[in-house]
């Protein structure tokens, strides 16, 4: 009898050990995947981040939004439209900045249900621009 249960007892351990080492290898497996995913997807990110803030492609429109009798709107919704759609709003002076690539732009401005739109071209460098509203 003692030597049957010797033997139960290493048929038991062994089975523990090969559960061990398949759910370790699981484990493994999984966490490469996962680790491999995270990776790519960070390096997808970065280079995203680093083709977005280019400084090559970002110009600068810089507007300012008066009046029919020439004083400054203040809290204007500005709309952006063209390669890139960007939506701002004034500040207390009137003025608003954007960051754009360069190409034809729509400048929408609102203010209430009243809208005035101007065409603009977007070049290199900071385009600075003054938007006279005929209300």
């Amino acid at each position: 009898m003692a030597k049957e249960v010797k033997m139960q007892r290493t048929t038991g351990v062994e089975k523990n050990m090969c559960d061990l080492i398949i759910a370790r290898t699981v484990s493994t497996r999984l966490f490469r995947r996962i680790a491999g995913r995270s990776k790519a997807w960070f390096m997808l990110a970065g280079f995203l981040a680093a083709l977005i803030s280019s400084p090559t492609h970002a110009q600068e429109l810089q507007g300012k939004v008066i009046g029919e009798n020439g004083q400054p709107k203040p809290n204007v919704l500005v709309d952006i439209l063209g390669p890139s759609k960007v939506f701002t709003q004034t500040d207390r002076e009137g003025r608003f900045s954007a960051e754009l690539m360069a190409g034809a732009y729509v400048v929408r401005i609102r203010e209430g249900r009243r809208r005035m739109e101007f065409s603009r071209q977007i070049q290199n460098g900071v385009n600075e621009d003054q938007f006279q509203l005929a209300w």
